[in-house]
């Protein structure tokens, strides 16, 4: 099922064998394909990096948060890899690891389509078609806020426009992960 725009006279096939659009799909629990590569939770930053021919941006931070809590020496630590703009086109997502460099996060903020069992979506949907959709393989999800889901057991949280500073209610933001039990409480 595919909710990604194309003209009436082509057909799905066609669609995407003449894209030059740039597919992720995604599986639940395990990780997630970028064009041809498999990418699995868990998988080493060095490794991750090469796979994409070291095309990111490093944004690693440490923030002091240890006067909001009683240990004065409480910090957060974000390792945080960008990417912009691969294969020739325009995207831009993050790819998160934890304190050993393990990968447990991906969240995107353009210009990849992406895939969810058999689901078809892109940046361009709006966000009651994509929710939608995706209530047809997931039963579990909640509203968080206007603009913003959360479904549980594919384990991913998606936004729109607005709820991103933006304006609209085009899919603007998509975010997984290997748990989410942050934020399921």
């Amino acid at each position: 099922m595919s909710l990604l725009r194309k003209t009436e006279t082509r057909s799905k096939r066609e669609f995407y064998k003449n894209s030059l659009a740039i597919f992720l799909k995604y599986y639940p629990n395990e990780g997630f394909d970028l064009k041809d590569m498999k990418l699995k939770w868990g998988a080493d930053r060095e490794t991750v990096r090469e796979l994409l021919k070291n095309n990111h941006t490093t944004n690693d931070i440490v923030i002091d948060i240890s006067s909001y809590t009683e240990n004065k020496s409480d910090t957060l630590v974000q390792k945080r890899d960008v990417y912009k703009n691969i294969g020739g086109e325009e995207n831009l997502f993050f790819l998160n690891y934890d304190i050993n460099d393990i990968l447990k996060e991906l969240e995107i903020h353009d210009g990849l389509e992406l895939i969810i069992a058999n689901i078809h979506f892109s940046f361009e949907n709006e966000i009651s078609e994509v929710v939608s959709h995706l209530k047809k393989i997931s039963s579990n999800y909640k509203r968080l806020n206007t603009g913003e889901y959360l479904f549980e057991d594919l384990k991913i949280v998606i936004a729109d426009s607005e709820t991103m500073g933006g304006e609209g209610d085009a899919l603007s933001y998509f975010y997984c992960a290997k748990n989410i039990d942050h934020l399921a409480e």
